[in-house]
């Protein structure tokens, strides 16, 4: 009886337990710069973290997206297209870690907002004078 009840324990732990994986989330992001970060805490069922890249071809500035990997199956492919006449490049990328999916620049981690928004407070208190 006592192997048994430690059996059900172990079996009811083990589904306690469980880590989930956790990606770099980020729905908009702009020139590798993103504007609504997270921390994505995946669904148990969930292995891979993903990078969505859509690139035009008229502009320099790509359209990102970071987060959890539903569905496994569009990972790794670039599909190419014509969205009013401008063709475009749509890349995902998927991997299977934590916070593997990073936004990069020239091999620098995420940009983040806080960064972008302390840059546009010094620019403006020099524009503004500083006379206090």
């Amino acid at each position: 009886m006592g192997k048994v009840l430690f059996s059900i324990v172990a079996v009811a732990a083990s589904f306690v337990f469980v880590e989930s994986l956790t990606c770099n989330g980020c729905s908009f992001a702009l020139g590798h710069t993103c504007m609504i970060q997270s921390n994505d805490i995946c669904s148990a069922n969930v292995t891979d973290c993903y990078t969505a890249s859509t690139a035009f071809a008229i502009s320099s500035f790509n359209i990102i997206k970071l987060g959890c990997a539903l569905d496994a199956s569009g990972c790794n492919s670039t599909t190419n297209g014509t969205l009013l006449g401008i063709d475009y490049t749509y890349d995902v990328t998927c991997c299977a870690a934590d916070f593997c999916n990073t936004l990069n620049l020239n091999s620098a981690p995420m940009t983040k907002m806080t960064s972008t928004t302390a840059l546009c407070a010094t620019i403006l208190a020099s524009l503004w004078g500083g006379s206090f």
